[in-house]
């Protein structure tokens, strides 16, 4: 009974987590987000073969896309669930939908995606991008 009332007062099962800090754990401010170049973390982290780390700044680089298309309006304290009300009459709605739930589901839930799994995460990350910035 006491390991699950500890795992109910964790993190693990909440949903609605931020998605502004950065691996080290600081959060951007929106001036600052809008500008930064998460490509060295990101070749850091895929190099370190980090899967989790990565899957967290190609969703960070995701935000930062769809802050600069004005289809979300970033900010420190908003949570993800704002985001998905924020998208939710954009297109590809439901590709950004799964796309944040794969974000969860390794970040918060602490799950490390087998490389083959990763690869198809990334792929999914990386045509998202590049439709939206189309």
């Amino acid at each position: 009974l006491f390991v699950l009332y500890q795992l109910a007062q964790s993190d693990v099962f909440r949903r609605t987590k931020k998605a502004t800090a950065i691996q080290g754990g600081s959060t951007l401010e929106a001036a600052h987000f809008a500008a930064a170049d998460f490509g060295p973390e990101l070749a850091a982290a895929l190099a370190a073969h980090d899967w989790r780390a990565a899957t967290r700044i190609y969703f960070l680089q995701l935000l930062q896309v769809l802050n600069s298309r004005s289809v979300i309006q970033y900010g420190p304290d908003v949570l993800n669930s704002e985001y998905r009300r924020q998208w939710r009459t954009h297109p590809l709605a439901s590709q950004l939908n799964r796309l944040t739930s794969v974000y969860e589901y390794s970040w918060f839930g602490h799950f490390i995606p087998a490389p083959e799994q990763f690869v198809q995460w990334q792929q999914s990350f990386v045509n998202t991008t590049q439709k939206l910035q189309a």
